[in-house]
């Protein structure tokens, strides 16, 4: 493939990614609208990992944690890292 046809071919592939955003987006609201979750299983992940951030708040060792939810204590880490950097985000860029 050449280098114009791979420009090209980037472009309308970004062109079919916008569309499928508005589309996804628009069939999430009418899931929502008949009152069920569109994404249960990232409601479920969500929700575990809120778990798992609370544990980790009142100083229950990675390892600890990790034995409970069957992950490594590596994980662990990263989910409860990945919310503290989050939360830091929201302090310091809250949304209007």
């Amino acid at each position: 493939m050449k280098l114009d046809e791979a420009k090209y071919k980037l472009l309308l592939a970004r062109e079919h990614q916008k569309k499928l955003r508005v589309e996804i987006a628009a069939l999430k609201e009418i899931i929502i609208g008949y009152g069920v979750e569109p994404d249960q299983q990232f409601a479920e992940l969500k929700e575990r990992n809120n778990e798992i951030y609370k544990l980790y708040k009142e100083e229950m060792p990675f390892t600890t944690i990790a034995k409970k939810y069957n992950l490594s204590p590596t994980r662990i880490a990263a989910i409860c890292h990945r919310i503290d950097y989050n939360n830091i985000q929201k302090k310091l860029y809250p949304r209007n």
